[in-house]
């Protein structure tokens, strides 16, 4: 998914990306917190006990939620992407600045996450995931039909940017 991006971007638009990753990076982020809320219920998530944290952030409540999780992972990242896009068009930042912007985008974006460990997981990241909706999700059947629903989600981007690239758009 995110050579795709990488492919529009910098092969079809000309522009060298190095922040892409952060919003594809957003959205599994998003996925991870609502797994392990799953896998941790009703207690703390192990890496927040570990650092001493007392009580489910705020930010964290949403996410005990599947509909709710399956929504901000589509509109957040999305939302987020345009914005930050947006702004930077809108100043004509191009050429090797664009690519020095993202690249301080991701950087910062690095920072926070390993910077507030407790809350995030920091450099380790958000681990041992067992159950996806009540479902064993390590399983080979699991394993098997994950992998299958990967590739036909793949196969749709790879249509909408094939359309995107023979398009005026």
């Amino acid at each position: 998914f995110v050579a795709v991006g990488i492919v529009l971007t910098w092969g079809y638009g000309g522009m060298l990306s190095l922040g892409q990753g952060i919003f594809f990076g957003m959205g599994g982020y998003m996925m991870a917190m609502f797994l392990k809320l799953e896998a941790s219920a009703p207690e703390l998530p192990d890496f927040m006990v570990w650092s001493s944290v007392e009580a489910l952030p705020l930010w964290w409540e949403p996410f005990r939620s599947a509909a709710f999780t399956l929504a901000a992972l589509l509109v957040g990242p999305a939302v987020s992407a345009f914005t930050f896009s947006y702004l930077i068009f809108r100043k004509r930042v191009g050429g090797v600045y664009f690519a020095i912007v993202t690249l301080a985008l991701a950087m910062t974006m690095t920072v926070i996450s390993i910077g507030q460990q407790g809350q995030t997981g920091g450099a380790n990241g958000i681990t041992d995931f067992q159950t996806l909706l009540g479902l064993d999700i390590l399983s080979p059947q699991s394993k098997t039909v994950i992998y299958l629903v990967e590739t036909v989600v793949l196969g749709a981007v790879m249509a909408v940017a094939w359309f995107i690239v023979r398009s005026r758009f």
